[in-house]
């Protein structure tokens, strides 16, 4: 594998393909987007919505990345600087999102080494401290996040709604 990040490309179409299908892919959405209610519709994505909100924020341009291996999207990771929904107020902390959206890639280590190069990344912006939710039937991804040195800090009741019933949200924190 040759694991690589980089910023996402609005302007590619088959970049922009893969994150719909990632996003529209009902094997992951329960992972990654919360439920509120036992009724709400399933998530859907289109590629104008997508397109939009990076238009709409350049920002989230420049903290949205593909993870590649070689020339092949698999997934793609994301950070806010200091968003409101942090669980510790701590001012120079990433929030990140990570998705590997193509399955022949999970249990391969490419999650872990674009974690790695995300950290680089961080380390080059003098970001201190990580700070993710993660659903706490997402026991393989509990698990992960520990290996790279991620701990528990505090749990949202009845964030999510999957399998017939509400689960937490696990916070965690990693510190750089």
């Amino acid at each position: 594998m040759n694991i690589e990040l980089k910023k996402i490309d609005i302007n590619d179409s088959k970049t922009i393909d893969s994150y719909l299908k990632w996003e529209n892919d009902q094997n992951l959405t329960h992972l990654i987007i919360p439920i509120r209610s036992k009724d709400q519709e399933k998530h859907k994505t289109t590629k104008e919505s997508i397109l939009e909100f990076f238009k709409n924020h350049p920002d989230r341009q420049e903290m949205t990345y593909i993870i590649y291996d070689n020339e092949t999207a698999i997934g793609n990771v994301n950070y806010y600087i200091d968003p409101p929904h942090l669980h510790k107020k701590i001012n120079n902390t990433a929030w990140i999102g990570l998705t590997i959206g193509e399955k022949d890639y999970w249990g391969t280590g490419a999650a872990f080494e674009a974690m790695t190069l995300l950290e680089e990344i961080f380390a080059s912006k003098k970001i201190k401290r990580m700070e993710l939710g993660v659903f706490e039937f997402n026991t393989r991804a509990i698990k992960f996040y520990e290996k790279l040195g991620f701990k528990k800090i505090g749990e949202i009741k009845n964030f999510t709604y999957w399998d017939d019933r509400f689960w937490n949200d696990i916070r965690m924190e990693k510190n750089l």
